[in-house]
């Protein structure tokens, strides 16, 4: 598969880098090493389950007004 640009594409390309030009990179670029990581930060599988469990609850209480909603109307 080609991914060279064509010829349009390169002119969009031109004319959106003159519009808005990228900032040079700061001189010490690439010269700091990164940071080391600790892995301290969020704990995404803690999140993903409190959001699965929302979702659930929610889904429940959905459920639960509909069949609510469906015997005050079998009982009308």
């Amino acid at each position: 598969m080609d991914v060279t640009p064509t010829l349009q594409q390169r002119g969009l390309l031109d004319s959106l880098s003159e519009e808005c030009p990228l900032p040079a990179p700061s001189p010490d670029f690439g010269t700091q090493p990164l940071p080391e990581y600790t892995g301290s930060g969020p704990d995404w599988s803690m999140i993903y389950r409190q959001e699965l469990e929302e979702e659930a609850k929610r889904e429940a209480d959905e459920e639960l007004a509909r069949a609510l909603e469906e015997q005050k109307l079998d009982d009308a």
